[in-house]
């Protein structure tokens, strides 16, 4: 029962991180679409991404609802960690900015080029959501496999001598 409540909390932890991740993902691919001058086919790796962004801030409000059970966020989490992989595998792949190799982090100090950084603070945050959507998968399938809420709930006293209802009968044994 305390390791579920433990594991609880730490989902709610989770989904404040995963809210950050996507908020920023937001902000700075919403910065590039607007300041790009090119045709909407050439930003769909960014439109993309403001759609999986969007998608997974409206999860994260529905998946914060007490009435969530553990076994509707699992397939929500998967399916929005294989997403959000799929956006840090398109920003990563993206070629056509002159930024260089995204894990170069020492083009984040100001004397560099600022976009660079933007671009680059948006491919980590888009890894960071898919490893926190998996991770909170992973969490809820331990909850569901401890037995989610009906190992919280406890039994009524029954008096001594009462018996269950699953003892009881309501015929006599039949012998053949």
């Amino acid at each position: 029962m305390a390791q579920t409540t433990i594991l609880r909390m730490g989902i709610v932890v989770l989904r404040v991180l995963q809210f950050a991740s996507a908020a920023i993902v937001t902000g700075i691919t919403a910065y590039f679409i607007s300041q790009s001058d090119t045709t909407t086919w050439n930003l769909g790796r960014f439109i993309y991404s403001q759609l999986i962004a969007g998608i997974s801030l409206l999860a994260i409000f529905a998946t914060l609802l007490p009435s969530v059970d553990a076994f509707v966020q699992i397939p929500i989490d998967i399916a929005l960690s294989l997403l959000w992989w799929g956006v840090f595998g398109l920003l990563f792949n993206f070629t056509q900015y002159p930024c260089g190799w995204v894990f170069e982090w020492m083009n984040i100090a100001p004397p560099y080029e600022p976009q660079c950084a933007k671009f680059d603070a948006s491919t980590a945050f888009s890894l960071a959501g898919a490893i926190l959507f998996m991770v909170c998968g992973i969490a809820n399938v331990f909850i569901e496999r401890r037995g989610g809420d009906s190992r919280d709930v406890i039994e009524p006293q029954r008096k001594p001598h009462q018996r269950s209802e699953m003892h009881q009968t309501t015929r006599e044994p039949t012998w053949v």
